[in-house]
């Protein structure tokens, strides 16, 4: 009988979990480029776009799961990123200008009129480019824990990062930068230094454990391409945004963990030279409130998508 129940337990927790269903999980041309989706739950459409360069979405997951029981989760890799292809020609198919169209390839590919977006770090200024570009095809902004827009808060940043670094985790990491693996591009050894990098970003150090970082063999000569291409309009994206903000009518919600490395005072100057800015503080959280504090996370986010103003 008890096993009975048990039975009955677990297919009612895999028919709860139909709404999180994957609808799609492959490539579709864009822009000119394959790349690689992932498509989750039902619902109004919700883009996300993954940190990076060179990252893809799969450290997303599954924590931004909850969402997929009331939005369809739309989820890609970057060009040249993750399982997307490489262009052929990626000296001139590769620029932050490019990046910024593939979203609206995308929204085109699914037929939206407007589309809303939740983008993470880096993401998060191929979004804010995108809606100072097509300002009229955007609906809603998430922007969790984005890059700083300006070069003024980098000295902060990184002594945010020193302080938090101690001397037995540098060692580690200056061995393992100097090792003979790591020189050979072994993906396993790069992975261990990106997770002491990633270490100073959490507010609770264990869950450093939560973060999936998946390193695509192809890892390498991505990052190489990308950094190459990205170059080309380095001039023109390497900006002071925050005099452009305004122009950015749409709600806009901005999430910063208190304990991220990106200063608190970057993201209070963004709400405030935004036309429609929200700022929500997670104090137990690093630079992923997602891992952290995944309740708040996915009420505020749910709040603001489900929200008339």
């Amino acid at each position: 009988m008890r096993l009975l129940t048990l039975l009955f337990v677990l297919l009612m927790f895999a028919f709860g979990a139909g709404a999180q269903k994957v609808s799609f999980e492959g490539l579709k041309e864009i822009n000119g480029v394959k790349m690689y989706f992932k498509i989750i739950g039902e619902g109004e459409p919700l883009l996300v776009i993954h940190g990076g360069p060179a990252m893809n979405h799969d450290y997303l997951l599954p924590h931004l799961l909850p969402l997929a029981k009331t939005h369809k989760l739309i989820f890609y890799d970057q060009r040249a990123s993750g399982r997307s292809d490489i262009p052929l020609d990626s000296i001139r198919a590769i620029s932050h200008e490019i990046m910024v169209d593939d979203i609206d390839a995308i929204r085109k590919e699914f037929r939206l009129d407007k589309i809303n977006i939740l983008a993470h770090s880096w993401g998060a200024k191929l979004a804010i480019n995108y809606a100072l570009d097509y300002p009229e095809n955007v609906g809603r902004l998430i922007l969790s824990n984005p890059t700083t827009l300006s070069h003024e808060y980098d000295s902060l940043q990184v002594a945010a990062m020193a302080g938090k670094t101690t001397v037995a985790n540098a060692e580690r990491k200056k061995k393992l930068v100097t090792s003979k693996e790591f020189l050979s591009a072994d993906l396993g050894v790069y992975k261990q230094v990106l997770q002491l990098n990633y270490l100073t970003s959490f507010f609770d150090t264990t869950n450093l454990a939560k973060l999936d970082i998946v390193l695509d063999n192809d890892f390498f000569r991505q990052n190489a391409l990308l950094m190459r291409g990205l170059y080309r309009d380095y001039a023109k994206y390497d900006v002071n945004y925050y005099p452009f903000l305004r122009r950015v009518a749409v709600p806009v919600l901005i999430l910063h963990g208190r304990a991220d490395n990106i200063p608190l005072a970057a993201d209070e100057r963004l709400e405030s030279s935004l036309a429609n800015g929200t700022l929500v503080i997670f104090d137990s959280s690093g630079h992923f409130p997602f891992i952290e504090e995944n309740g708040k996370f996915t009420q505020s986010v749910s709040a603001f998508l489900s929200s008339s103003n």
